[in-house]
C-alpha cells in the first residue's frame, strides 16, 4: 500500500509541473525558431516542417502529455481511494 502511496504522490507532483513543462516548451522552441512571434504565430509553429529543430517542441510536447496522464492517473486514484475511506 507505500508503495501505491508513493506513485500516487509522484504522479501529482508531475503534475504540478504539467504547466512549467508546457511554456518550457514553448519558450526552449521558440529560442531555435529565428522570428518566432508569440503574439502573431500559432503555438504549434515551432514542431512544424517549418521549424529548424521541430524536435524541439515534439519531444516537450509529448513529455507534457505523459505527465498530463500520470497526473490524471493519480488523481483518480486518489479519489478511489478517498471515497473508499
Amino acid at each position: 500500500m507505500k508503495t501505491k502511496q508513493g506513485f500516487t504522490m509522484a504522479a501529482l507532483q508531475t503534475g504540478m509541473a504539467v504547466p512549467f513543462l508546457y511554456f518550457g516548451t514553448q519558450l526552449a522552441a521558440a529560442l531555435f525558431f529565428p522570428g518566432y512571434s508569440f503574439l502573431s504565430m500559432p503555438a504549434s509553429l515551432p514542431g512544424s516542417d517549418q521549424a529548424t529543430y521541430p524536435m524541439i517542441f515534439n519531444a516537450g510536447a509529448i513529455l507534457t502529455g505523459i505527465a498530463t496522464l500520470l497526473a490524471l492517473l493519480a488523481l483518480t486514484l486518489w479519489k478511489r481511494n478517498d471515497l473508499a475511506q
